[in-house]
């Protein structure tokens, strides 16, 4: 019979990916502000500014990479996760992106680059995580 439970090991190794989900999520926030504070809604970037907007995107994604790298140390994970390292130019586009936007069209352009690193850093960590059960 097996038994299912959810380790520690699955919550650490999910929060980097939760991290760069929540990105997308900040970055669409970012992009809309202004029609936001227009419909009168209450999100992060209308509260508190892009500003402030801008470095939770920043500690998002720092998180995710730096989860990645401190699991590997403290041997929870397969060096091979570092693979996922790969998909740090894209975190650095899409955050000059977000960073240099000054308008909703300069802005929008940062949510795809988002997703993109969402996409590229999930599929590198799963393969990087795949390949350290098999190569040892």
């Amino acid at each position: 019979m097996s038994r299912q439970a959810l380790l520690p090991g699955h919550f650490w190794l999910a929060l980097p990916v939760s991290c760069t989900v929540t990105a997308i999520l900040a970055s669409n926030n970012i992009r809309d502000m202004e029609e936001d504070r227009a419909c009168k809604k209450r999100t992060i970037v209308t509260v508190c500014g892009r500003r402030f907007a801008r470095w939770e995107y920043l500690l998002l994604v720092a998180t995710a990479f730096l989860t990645v790298i401190v699991l590997v140390i403290a041997k929870q994970i397969s060096p091979m996760a570092l693979i996922s390292l790969l998909a740090l130019p894209q975190a650095l586009l899409a955050f000059r992106i977000l960073r240099k936007g000054r308008n909703r069209s300069e802005l929008a352009r940062g949510v795809p680059a988002t997703s993109n690193l969402h996409w590229y850093f999930g599929v590198l960590l799963a393969v990087g995580v795949a390949l350290g059960r098999f190569i040892k």
